[in-house]
């Protein structure tokens, strides 16, 4: 992903801004393919959100993004505007063909991409600037493999596996658990997490919770962490503010 990410500026406008949807979004490729032209809503707070289709539970859905993908998407509706002479419903679009239209040269026409059309771009980008895996081999993009990034992601972030459910537009949470990848890492947090949260009195002792409805509730206890925390320099740490 990171180089990909370096070497995004090579790939035509469109695509380039395809990528850095489906990466954040985790998009399903036929929901980024057919992303309507105004899938971009903003609350009362001013908060960005998009809207899309989801073709997995057939019902249109919603999910939060980021201020600057709420950009990027803006950016692309101003292309269409210039580049584009009818009305198209869709945000994204395929190119039309000709043999002057190589490389990132990119004439758009009014019609859906497809599929193969989008990974082909990023598996000729992985076979130019060499974008190899571990062990030195080009990379076979995939376009569920954003899908994947994302679920496991959050999931190492410590984002509740409900809360990943409803991001992801999955049916079960048995469609969840996949992304549950724990690494070393996270692991190590969680077993620290579990320790820190324990206490005991003057002899040493584990202290019963008499609230272990309020302790156990790990949506309230995430937003008291976060409410709770302090900003440092370098970050912010969960303790409590003495």
């Amino acid at each position: 992903m990171a180089q990909l990410n370096q070497n995004l500026d090579l790939l035509p406008e469109p695509v380039m801004r395809m990528v850095l949807v489906i990466q954040e979004t985790g998009l399903r490729v036929s929901e980024l393919l057919q992303l309507p032209y105004g899938c971009l809503k903003q609350d009362t707070k001013g908060d960005w959100f998009i809207q899309y289709m989801n073709w997995k539970m057939t019902k249109e859905d919603v999910k939060p993004i980021s201020q600057e993908l709420a950009q990027v998407i803006q950016e692309q509706q101003k292309y269409l505007k210039n580049n584009l002479d009818i009305r198209f419903n869709y945000l994204f679009t395929a190119r039309k063909n000709g043999r002057n239209f190589a490389g990132n040269i990119f004439k758009p026409k009014a019609s859906v991409m497809d599929d193969k059309s989008f990974i082909g771009y990023l598996k000729r980008l992985a076979k130019e600037k060499n974008i190899c895996d571990n062990s030195g081999k080009v990379w076979n993009f995939q376009s569920h493999q954003f899908r994947h990034t994302v679920g496991t992601r959050m999931i190492n972030n410590g984002v509740p596996q409900h809360i990943i459910q409803r991001y992801l537009g999955h049916e079960t949470p048995a469609m969840t658990s996949v992304y549950a990848h724990i690494h070393d890492q996270t692991l190590k947090q969680e077993i620290a997490k579990y320790h820190d949260s324990r206490v005991v009195n003057i002899a040493g002792e584990v202290v019963e919770s008499s609230t272990p409805e309020l302790d156990n509730d790990l949506d309230l206890q995430l937003l008291n962490k976060k409410v709770l925390a302090q900003s440092l320099p370098n970050g912010s740490c969960a303790r409590p503010i003495v």
